[in-house]
């Protein structure tokens, strides 16, 4: 029993090594392979030329991702052979893992590129099976289908990507439409009415063509707290190239809808007249009292002197030759070829050769509209006023101005100005 049992202890031992051994063989065979795999996967990732690329996937053949790495790195080279190349590195990459809805995106649209429309919709096709939701996807499948002419189907897809991603593909979209159906903005609309995001792009559009009428259509239909928030800057151009082509009416209506001047502007209306807001020394809006830099004379806002309120605006003069002179301007939309009067309360101790007056200008092209008698001394509010008829422009400049002013003209003194308003008249 003893032998026997030494005997079955040696032979047990023999396996046990010869086992040993074959698991050692199979375990660095594997090893190999999965350190060749792992290698080749981390190059991939961190390749950068092409060739090193398409090198990889010859040690690792099996993986979908450094065929799909190769695909991209050969799409960017633009050498000969290498569209046709990464397509069949994207296509293997599908064909080893074909629910990858990435992998399908891109060999449609590398089908395309290698002038395969149909085939490029198949694949395209089956990524949006695999990704109903992605507007990327959306989108491409619209894209190939307007490059088939099939322009309905095309913006239903289109516009599934816009209200998936708005802020991505609106201003595309739009542009899209643009070239399609040129400037009938009804068919533009048609094919692409829904998302505000949609028509905020189509205003843009419209601006930069210089359709403004269109475009304040479309801004008039937006919602009051959309102007102000997602829209803002929309708005924003829309009344700067408003201002430009002296659109004076419609720029004020944006800018008061923006909420950008705390005193709103409005048609024959004097922005804070009454001067309770602050004035602005510099950055003052269009529709704002804008006063000219420099030192003379002090502009500033009175609690001291007033005719009603809290406020009034106080011009401190003191200069001995009168070189510098500061003026004090407002744009002010009205209606054209209307009668108004200008209505002021004014109040002045100054000592100087030189007279003050109060001056409506054209806005469109600066000429004299009309002019103000000239402010006299007086320790009371005193009334001034001007009567004038607007031209076939819009706005008009209201603006003090000096007159009567040599080479050499000292001022010393103060001006004080308040409840400055405008009101339209029936007649001269």
């Amino acid at each position: 029993m003893t032998c026997v049992s030494t005997r079955s202890i040696k032979i047990t031992s023999v396996w046990r090594k010869s086992a040993l051994a074959v698991i050692a063989v199979i375990c660095a065979i594997a090893a190999g392979f999965f350190t060749e795999w792992g290698l080749a996967a981390t190059a991939a990732d961190r390749a950068a030329d092409a060739e090193v690329a398409v090198y990889l996937t010859g040690l690792a053949p099996d993986d979908p991702q450094i065929h799909y790495k190769a695909a991209v790195l050969l799409d960017r080279r633009f050498e000969p052979g290498d569209d046709e190349q990464s397509l069949h590195e994207y296509e293997i990459a599908t064909g080893l893992a074909p629910d990858n809805y990435l992998f399908w995106l891109e060999v449609g649209r590398a089908r395309e590129r290698n002038g395969d429309p149909t085939r490029a919709e198949n694949a395209l096709r089956r990524a949006l099976e695999l990704a109903p939701n992605y507007a990327r996807v959306q989108w491409a499948v619209g894209n190939n289908l307007l490059r088939q002419g099939r322009t309905d189907e095309a913006f239903v897809e289109i516009k599934k990507a816009v209200t998936a991603d708005p802020t991505t593909f609106a201003g595309p979209a739009v542009i899209a439409a643009r070239q399609f159906f040129g400037e009938d903005l009804n068919a533009i609309k048609r094919m692409l009415g829904g998302p505000i995001e949609l028509d905020a792009a189509l205003t843009s559009m419209l601006i930069r063509e210089k359709r403004y009428d269109e475009a304040m259509e479309i801004w008039n239909s937006f919602p009051p707290d959309e102007k102000r928030a997602s829209l803002r800057d929309v708005g924003i151009l829309l009344a700067t190239h408003l201002l430009e082509t002296k659109n004076f009416r419609g720029a004020a209506t944006v800018l008061a809808e923006l909420g950008e001047i705390d005193d709103a502007p409005a048609v024959g209306k004097i922005g804070n007249g009454g001067f309770e807001l602050a004035v602005k020394p510099t950055g003052a809006g269009p529709f704002e009292w804008n006063i000219a830099p420099g030192m003379q004379p002090q502009i500033v806002l009175s609690n001291g002197q007033k005719h009603s309120g809290n406020n009034s605006l106080l011009i401190v003069f003191n200069s001995k030759d009168g070189k510098e002179f500061r003026t004090i301007t407002q744009l002010v939309p009205v209606e054209p070829n209307r009668y108004y009067e200008l209505e002021m309360f004014v109040r002045a101790d100054v000592k100087s050769p030189a007279v003050f007056k109060w001056e409506v200008v054209d806005a469109g092209d600066g000429h004299p509209i009309a002019v103000s008698d000239p402010i006299i001394n007086g320790s009371n509010w005193m009334p001034l006023r001007i009567k004038f008829q607007s031209s076939t422009t819009d706005g008009v400049v209201i603006r003090f101005l000096r007159d009567n002013c040599g080479g050499v003209c000292s001022v010393v003194g103060n001006i004080g100005i308040d409840d400055v308003a405008l009101r339209q008249t029936d007649h001269e």
